[in-house]
C-alpha cells in the first residue's frame, strides 16, 4: 500500500485525530528529522483525508504554528524543508481558500439585509405620506363609512390602514 493512500485512514475517527493524535505530535520533543517528517506524513494525511480534513481554525491555530519551527531544524535536508513548506503552503492556502468563502457570503448576506432594509424603508408610508392620505380619505369618508352626506365621520384605524396600504399597492403597480 502507498505511504499517501487514503485508504490508510479510513480506520481513523476525525476526534480521535484532532483530540489525541494531533496534540501529541505538537508534544513530541524530538527534533530528529525521521521523527519531524513522520509527523509531516500524519498532517499530510489528516490534511488530505476527506474523512478525516483539518478544519481551517485547527489548520491556523495549531498545525501551522507547530509546523513553522520544525521548518528551521538544522539537521533537515533540502528536500525535507521544501516538503515541510510546501505542506505549510498548502494549509495557508487552504485556510485562505476557506476564509474569503466564508466572508464573502458574509457579505453577500449583509449586503442583502442592507438592500431589503432600505428597500422596505423607501416603500413604507412616511408620517407625511400617511397624514396626505389620512385626509385625502377623510374627505371620502362618509361613503367608506357607509354614512350619507349628512353625518360624515372620520375614518376609523383601520380604514386608515387599509387606505395606506391600497395606496403602498398602487404605487408598486405603478413602478
Amino acid at each position: 500500500m502507498n505511504r499517501d493512500d487514503p485508504m490508510r485512514s479510513e480506520h481513523l475517527d476525525k476526534w480521535l485525530v484532532l483530540d489525541e493524535v494531533l496534540p501529541i505530535l505538537s508534544n513530541v520533543p524530538s527534533k530528529e528529522p525521521a521523527i519531524i517528517m513522520a509527523s509531516i506524513a500524519i498532517y499530510k494525511l489528516a490534511m488530505n483525508s476527506n474523512k478525516l480534513g483539518l478544519t481551517k481554525e485547527v489548520i491556523a491555530t495549531k498545525v501551522v504554528p507547530h509546523l513553522v519551527p520544525l521548518s528551521i531544524e538544522n539537521g533537515l535536508t533540502l528536500q525535507q524543508f521544501q516538503t515541510i513548506m510546501s505542506l505549510v503552503r498548502e494549509m495557508l492556502c487552504k485556510i485562505e481558500d476557506e476564509q474569503q468563502v466564508k466572508l464573502e457570503q458574509l457579505n453577500s448576506i449583509k449586503s442583502q439585509q442592507q438592500s431589503l432594509f432600505n428597500s422596505t424603508q423607501q416603500k413604507s408610508p412616511t408620517f407625511d405620506n400617511l397624514s396626505q392620505l389620512t385626509n385625502s380619505a377623510n374627505s371620502f369618508s362618509p361613503v367608506l363609512s357607509g354614512a350619507n352626506n349628512s353625518t360624515a365621520s372620520a375614518l376609523t384605524l383601520e380604514d386608515k390602514e387599509r387606505l395606506a396600504k391600497q395606496s403602498e399597492q398602487n404605487e408598486r403597480l405603478k413602478a
